[in-house]
């Protein structure tokens, strides 16, 4: 049933109110302050200021109820495991005056292509509880902390004409030490820089320039393996936990795709029908931002038929090169790719074989 009219307004959020079920709520809906993100969307990546679109970054645990015969038929056994923290962040990437990429930019991508170190993270919301949930159970004893064993589990980077160049990147880990952590806020002198759009993009592979693409994206996938371990008999509850202790990557999975509008009667050569192209070199810039992938493997490309446009959509993974060492055979390079590199594209010759001078 709606409130009874009439009530008055005027100035901000001022009014008299004339139904007495207003007295209902838990506090006065006229008076109240509501929390934004507008103001807290900042992050700290490895202590470098970050402007987030979205951060959903919160400690979690496993948790279930069961239901054993001793218990009877309603559930009644509270399984309470382990703790991590998990979350997404989306952002636009960016670049100052002199095109330089953001260094917490910079730091996710290279933690994602080689997650041998980890992340640490600071948030304005994200509250943590670090004492045994069985013991302490409830609303005690929360704290600002910093998540300080972190590392990339997804990671997307897009572009598209209407939306420039997006960072999708998900987050797994642990709180190894409990450290305090204050209100983020951009540093002195902070800048804020331009947001990279579908103009500073651009990819090419040996075999086409790539000219007609209308969206591009990469990924890379890390399968993280988190742990704890079961405390010792005679362990005290106020030494006992249930965080994760040990965390680790025990596989990788590196890809995209990309968008092609098809041009009349032109386009027969450039159809990948899927496989493995050894030294294609396909190679995407993000702004300075190079993503490379010297041997994809496409699958057959799709190109559906419709009434608008022609579009055709190709998805590949990116393959290892095991004579090439792991610290080397990386997805992304900053300003430009590296010299040890430069005999890329391969040289055909005329018996069509590939010959390359790669350093190992």
């Amino acid at each position: 049933m709606p409130l009874i009219q009439p009530y008055i307004t005027y100035g901000d959020v001022s009014a008299q109110w004339t139904d007495p079920r207003i007295y209902q709520f838990p506090g006065y809906v006229s008076r109240m302050e509501p929390a934004t993100g507008l103001l807290v969307r900042g992050v700290l990546v490895n202590g470098h200021y970050l402007l987030c679109d979205s951060c959903d970054l919160f400690p979690k645990q496993d948790m279930k109820m069961e239901t054993f015969v001793q218990g009877g038929p309603k559930q009644s056994i509270a399984n309470i495991g382990k703790k991590w923290v998990d979350g997404k962040i989306v952002c636009p990437v960016r670049v100052d005056a002199d095109y330089v990429l953001d260094e917490a930019v910079r730091e996710i991508l290279e933690n994602a292509q080689y997650p041998n170190r980890t992340i640490k993270l600071d948030t304005n919301h994200s509250l943590a509880h670090l004492k045994l949930t069985s013991k302490y159970p409830g609303t005690d004893d929360n704290e600002l902390v910093t998540f300080d064993t972190m590392i990339v589990k997804d990671l997307t980077l897009k572009s598209s004409p209407t939306d420039g160049v997006k960072l999708e990147v998900s987050f797994s880990g642990m709180i190894e030490e409990r450290r305090a952590s204050y209100l983020v806020s951009p540093p002195e002198g902070y800048i804020l820089g331009r947001a990279l759009g579908w103009g500073d993009c651009k990819a090419s592979r040996y075999e086409s320039s790539m000219r007609s693409i209308s969206s591009l994206q990469v990924y890379i996938k890390n399968q993280e393996s988190l742990h704890v371990f079961i405390n010792p008999g005679g362990t005290p509850v106020e030494n006992r936990n249930d965080n994760t202790q040990i965390i680790g990557v025990k596989g990788v999975d590196w890809g995209g795709s990309y968008v092609e509008t098809l041009r009349r009667g032109v386009e027969t050569q450039t159809y990948i029908h899927g496989g493995w192209m050894v030294d294609e070199n396909l190679v995407i810039e993000f702004g300075p931002i190079f993503a490379r992938i010297p041997v994809p493997l496409f699958k057959p490309a799709e190109q559906p038929l419709s009434p608008k446009l022609f579009l055709r959509t190709t998805n590949f993974w990116s393959q290892s090169r095991p004579n090439i060492s792991n610290t080397q055979d990386l997805m992304f390079f900053f300003n430009n790719l590296p010299v040890t590199e430069s005999a890329y594209p391969p040289i055909y010759t005329k018996l069509a074989d590939i010959s390359t001078t790669l350093v190992p």
